[in-house]
């Protein structure tokens, strides 16, 4: 008989998982009283469905795996505990497999259900920049479509067509830009003319400040002015930190106006708009509205970014931006196809954390991250929703795959013919492929996210972040006795959270917990002793 028929829980509980706004205990919940008490130990340890597993984690900090349940019932027997030692739980799904899965579980000592607050629900917008996964899935469709329409054909790289060559504009010349602009014509109109004054030509990059005023908006005059110290501290920015770490790392881009520069054109309607910056295909590709240049576009300084802030921001968009551009363009002239979205966002998120260490900025200073691990239990990785979690989700995974394998292995991720959880399949095989660094990167979110309650000389390196992501969820994953029944649903490929503490009534040194998932999905658990 399977777990799920002999006893039923009501609590979305893991949410305790993450940040998903759960404090640890209080009330609500469910009266056990109307459902069964569940089977004893001992009926669990008998029944031919269960998996057993004993662990000893005598020293903080060290991890167990128990592995895979797949319908089958998990027992687990903590070995040589005593009073007050509490572990850590972190349960992964370890599926593609669009989905809610359960995990039901008990400790076998009592009826009452764990008091589980609702996980929150995530974001489905982008904070201040309104309207940037607008922008995104549209700057992601016209990838795929250029890529499809390549599919196959190898393209020789545009530099050799010496009908487009900007080599020799100089500062203070004024150039004609064709930029998205879909989302704010009242028309429907999907591109408008807009000028840019070249203001500074750096070894890597040229800066054109787009002098128009957009709705009220202006980037030249004014309280929202783009200073000269902030476009030489730009120039100096791209040209030291980002144009290396991007080229170098995620490879570099197809130079389509023969200048050796990337073009960033600054424009007050991106702010208005609600974006944070593009890259936009066609100005590789060529055609109607391209302006034929390696280019991304940038918003300017307004209420809500200013000053240094706004500063910071920008230099973070380019990064984004270029790795997009960079992943374009060597699929492009190779015929392949797009990477996927969760993964090129991901690669795109992670390089803008990589410029931020570069440069001494936190690695926290990126609310996507906050938003991912207030909802990891519903956040999937491969189920990209342009929510601002998933962005974090992606962010926080590549750049723990840049930790963990290098900055060369990351390369060859951007640098392939395959795709997705292929690609990760492929450059990672020597880690176990996906499903494995997932399991392992899932211990390594917890730790992060559970600092004071860890010690972290002793983790192994593949279950912490080296970097400081100031991320903190120690008030809000849910504590429940090791003799406690629980109960949670996890999307696919997402993880959740859980606490137990050893009773004060335990009896000798041992005790036995068990968990199952009762659907298809593969679910690991690992399990780490906390201080």
């Amino acid at each position: 008989m399977q777990l799920k028929n002999k006893f039923w829980f009501l609590m979305s509980f893991l949410v305790v998982l993450n940040f998903l706004g759960c404090g640890g205990g209080g009330g609500g919940g469910s009266d056990a009283s109307n459902g069964p008490t569940g089977p004893s130990i001992g009926d669990v340890l008998n029944d031919p469905n269960t998996l057993l597993h004993n662990t000893t984690l005598a020293d903080s900090g060290k991890v167990d795996v128990v592995g895979t349940s797949q319908g089958k019932i998990n027992a687990i027997t903590f070995n040589n505990i005593s009073v007050g030692n509490r572990f850590g739980m972190v349960f992964s799904a370890l599926t593609s497999d669009k989905g809610k899965y359960r995990i039901i579980g008990n400790g076998g000592g009592g009826t009452e259900l764990a008091s589980i607050l609702q996980s929150p629900v995530v974001s489905d917008g982008q904070g201040r920049f309104s309207s940037q996964a607008e922008a995104d899935q549209e700057m992601y469709q016209k990838r795929c479509e250029s890529l499809r329409q390549k599919r196959g054909s190898l393209k020789p790289s545009v530099k050799a067509d010496p009908t487009y060559n900007n080599s020799g504009e100089k500062i203070g010349d004024s150039v004609k830009f064709w930029a998205y602009s879909k989302s704010v014509a009242g028309n429907g109109q999907e591109y408008t003319q807009r000028t840019g004054i070249l203001r500074r030509i750096g070894n890597y990059c040229k800066l054109f400040v787009d002098p128009d005023v957009y709705n009220g908006l202006s980037a030249v005059n004014g309280t929202y002015a783009i200073t000269e110290a902030q476009l030489d501290d730009i120039q100096s920015k791209f040209d030291q930190y980002v144009y290396p770490l991007v080229s170098q790392g995620y490879g570099p881009p197809d130079d389509v106006d023969n200048d050796g520069k990337v073009t960033i054109l600054f424009s007050p309607m991106y702010s208005k708009l609600g974006f944070a910056g593009l890259f936009d295909t066609v100005h590789i590709e060529g055609g109607q509205y391209s302006n034929h240049r390696d280019m991304i576009v940038v918003f300017t300084p307004y209420s809500q970014f200013s000053g240094s802030e706004w500063e910071s921001v920008a230099l973070q968009t380019t990064a984004h931006e270029f790795q997009h551009l960079a992943n374009f363009s060597y699929r492009f002239l190779r015929g392949y196809d797009a990477e996927e979205v969760w993964l090129d966002e991901g690669l795109a998120v992670g390089a803008e954390a990589r410029y931020r260490i570069l440069t001494g900025d936190k690695a926290s200073n990126d609310n996507r991250f906050g938003e991912f691990v207030n909802a990891t239990r519903n956040t999937s990785l491969l189920g990209f929703s342009w929510q601002l979690a998933c962005y974090g989700d992606g962010g926080m995974f590549t750049h723990y795959l840049f930790e963990r394998g290098g900055a060369d292995l990351i390369k060859q991720l951007v640098q392939s013919n395959l795709i997705g959880v292929n690609n990760i399949n492929h450059v990672y095989s020597s880690f176990g492929g996906f499903y494995s660094i997932y399991r392992d990167w899932s211990m390594a979110v917890f730790t992060e996210c559970h600092k004071p309650y860890v010690n972290r000389s002793n983790i192994d390196p593949i279950y912490k972040y080296s970097a400081d992501l100031g991320l903190d969820l120690t008030a809000r994953t849910n504590k429940i006795g090791l003799q406690d029944r629980f109960q949670t649903t996890l999307s696919e490929t997402a993880m959740a959270f859980l606490i137990v503490q050893v009773p004060m009534n335990l009896i000798g040194s041992q005790m036995t917990m068990y968990y199952e998932s009762p659907d298809t999905a593969s679910m690991s658990c690992s399990i780490i002793k906390l201080n």
